[in-house]
């Protein structure tokens, strides 16, 4: 099965280009202006946009509360609002709104999932909006997927191995719909167009579309399997984990992002891999100079991307957050040109070919009798100011062209291609320096043997950030 390559194209601080020149307006001078998010106290993990125009955003992570943003101010002194207090035991790792934003879902390590009534919100009474908390999981909760139409039916992604649905309506339990590999579930996604197909993908490295309508404990109700199987020459073979799944805006591609790889788009019905989303090359086409950082996402197990349109349109752009502190964004072709673009490689030729060549089997395939050549095509940059961390988590705003981005720090930052956002205060240049990291040191390797002993990592937000970098770096 064929696949094809594409690197992340240039937004520098000065402009927003590829080698061909400026993609579009108004995004020539790059999203360089920023605004930090600060009311958590240890990493993020995890952030949703309200539906619609997206006024809210909501964050959790291993400091266990929810924080409410009111995008329409971006002020921290009135649009912070913790919700519910930390009444979740472990880290949260999964978040949503339901379609009509009525409900707000949230997922954490203990296996817990909860419902809060968000038509109850009041910036006074953010306490009292608990509405019902299922403990059906045996395991951490990777995701959580709101029904596109009916606000009280969702779907849990667990590392349990199993997808459960739950039905706010009937009360406090769900109802295993799927059972998957002793690995566990990494993701779950409904088809934004339809509540009978989803999109799971596992540790294992399984990424399938499945009926729900076909889906029992005994059949998984798979219509799709997507290849994974990543195979260098001659014939050497890896599978490996993926982190996460997204759906596209209309449903007919998805992303997955790949443990110690890239980026992976596929189309909705066909199994191979149109793109790998790779970051080789500097803009001029060059290879990057040795020793030089750039995407990789090896040191996390969360990393979450996102398609999105920059404002426009035409959603075109997919981004996600790296472990060397930065986020990138790559412009996706239509799938007609990729399908187009795409190589079929024969066994005998796969084994003549580089070492340095990746390239794609079908799991079902018996023998080498089909093989992916993975070619570069485009230009890279890193697309947005750095962190002082790892990024695990790269988010666009659905309607604006801003992208939000959220890691191992506590600051959540928002990137903007302008100095000012619709209702919001005035946004700052950012910083384009990289962090280094500090390495191997006596203090880090405390603080890694403390948290090996330790899951609360909660602490003062700048001494337990500094804590948990440090951590990071070692």
């Amino acid at each position: 099965m064929p696949l094809h390559r594409l690197t992340a194209h240039s937004i520098p601080s000065q402009a927003f280009q590829t080698r061909r020149g400026a993609i579009t307006a108004p995004f020539e001078q790059g999203l360089s202006y920023s605004k930090k998010l600060q009311g958590h106290k240890s990493c993020v993990n995890t952030l949703c946009f309200s539906h619609g125009e997206a006024r809210w955003l909501l964050s959790a992570g291993d400091d266990r509360w929810m924080l409410l943003w009111d995008m329409h101010t971006l002020d921290p002194e009135h649009s912070v609002f913790p919700i519910d207090g930390p009444r979740h035991g472990r880290n949260i790792w999964s978040l949503a709104f339901t379609h009509a934003n009525s409900n707000i879902l949230c997922g954490d390590v203990s296996g817990m999932v909860s419902q809060y009534d968000f038509s109850r919100y009041s910036q006074s009474n953010m306490g009292d909006m608990l509405r019902c908390v299922h403990r059906d999981h045996a395991g951490s909760i990777r995701d959580i997927a709101a029904n596109p139409f009916n606000e009280d039916i969702c779907l849990t992604a667990s590392d349990d191995g199993t997808i459960i649905r739950h039905d706010w309506r009937i009360g406090e339990s769900g109802t295993p719909i799927i059972l998957g590999p002793p690995s566990g579930f990494t993701g779950v996604r409904y088809h934004p167009a339809s509540d009978n197909l989803i999109a799971t993908s596992a540790a294992s490295g399984h990424v399938a579309l499945r009926d729900l309508r076909m889906s029992t404990l005994t059949h998984s109700g798979t219509v799709m399997h997507y290849s994974t199987i990543l195979s260098k020459p001659p014939d050497r073979l890896s599978n490996p984990e993926a982190c996460s799944i997204s759906f596209d805006r209309e449903g007919s591609r998805l992303a997955v992002n790949v443990l110690n790889f890239y980026p992976v788009i596929y189309g909705l019905s066909d199994p191979s891999p149109l793109a790998v989303l790779t970051a080789d090359f500097l803009p001029d086409g060059s290879v990057l100079p040795e020793g030089q950082r750039t995407y990789t996402n090896r040191a996390t197990e969360l990393k979450r991307g996102s398609f999105g349109s920059l404002g426009s349109d035409d959603e075109q752009y997919y981004t996600s957050g790296s472990d060397d502190f930065r986020a990138y964004v790559w412009k996706i072709p239509p799938v007609e040109v990729l399908k187009e673009q795409r190589q079929t490689i024969d066994a005998d030729r796969w084994k003549t070919l580089s070492e340095d060549v990746i390239g794609n089997i079908h799991r079902s395939l018996a023998s080498f009798n089909t093989k992916c050549e993975v070619h570069p095509k485009e230009g890279l940059t890193p697309c947005l100011p750095p962190h002082r961390s790892i990024i695990n988590t790269a988010l666009f705003h659905p309607t604006l062209p801003h992208i939000v981005t959220a890691g191992v720090e506590s600051g959540i930052l928002i990137h903007s291609p302008f100095p000012t956002a619709p209702f919001s205060q005035r946004l700052e240049r950012t910083d384009l320096a990289v962090r280094e990291p500090s390495g191997a040191n006596e203090r880090g390797a405390r603080i890694y043997a403390s948290s090996l002993v330790s899951s609360n990592a909660t602490a003062d937000e700048a001494e337990n950030d500094d804590h948990v970098i440090a951590l990071f770096d070692e």
